[in-house]
């Protein structure tokens, strides 16, 4: 694998790892009750991912759920993952 820099030029391989690594170094958050990701919320309502995507963006666009980023270790890394959680209209 080959990743070009600004510069133009090309990271190598094992460059382009390290980059990586110490981008991702950092420690994962710890997320709040209530805050599920997409995944979680496919499994426990036992409906597919695909469907629960389109359910939460409707829900989203009613201001019914919101969405946060939170840091998750997947893979022996850090990623950001979208989390969901339902808010009640009219509370703020």
């Amino acid at each position: 694998m080959v990743a070009a820099d600004r510069s133009g030029g090309v990271l190598k391989k094992e460059e382009a790892r390290q980059w990586a690594e110490m981008l991702s170094v950092g420690e994962a958050d710890e997320v709040p009750e209530g805050w599920r990701t997409a995944k979680e919320i496919a499994e426990q309502t036992s409906t597919s991912y695909s469907r629960t995507m389109k359910k939460l963006n409707e829900l989203l666009d009613s201001g019914e759920v919101e969405t946060k980023k939170f840091r998750r270790k997947a893979h022996h890394r850090i990623y950001p993952c979208p989390h969901f959680r339902y808010v009640r209209k009219g509370k703020n």
